[in-house]
């Protein structure tokens, strides 16, 4: 009977150790895969920021809108000031013509409409 407890512990322990290895494993993709996505995370938000900033200073130089900035020149908001007057006007005109023809299964027939 000794042997069999033996064999029944033995089985125990390789069942924990294979848990905490594939735990372990898991832990280390997963680790692995969101690190890099984080990292792609922030340097497309950086990218986006700079573009961000490009649009606004873009805008200030047209006269479109004023920044507000920091000490250190950082934009931290803008008003956007337009005044403009506008109009529309829209004219046209149309002429329809009515158009017939006359068929003939004659060919020698030159009838004009």
């Amino acid at each position: 009977m000794r042997k069999r407890d033996g064999a029944n512990m033995n089985e125990l322990i390789l069942g924990i150790v294979g848990v905490v290895l594939g735990g372990l494993i898991t832990w280390a993709v997963a680790h692995f895969y969101y690190k890099r996505a984080g990292d792609e995370l922030r340097t497309e938000a950086a990218e986006l920021r700079k573009l961000g900033s490009m649009t606004l200073t873009a805008m200030e130089y047209q006269g479109l809108t004023k920044l507000n900035r920091d000490s250190n020149g950082k934009i931290v908001g803008f008003v956007f000031e337009h005044v403009g007057t506008g109009g529309m006007k829209f004219g046209g005109s149309a002429k329809v013509e009515s158009v017939s023809a006359k068929l003939s299964s004659d060919p020698a027939s030159t009838d004009s409409a």
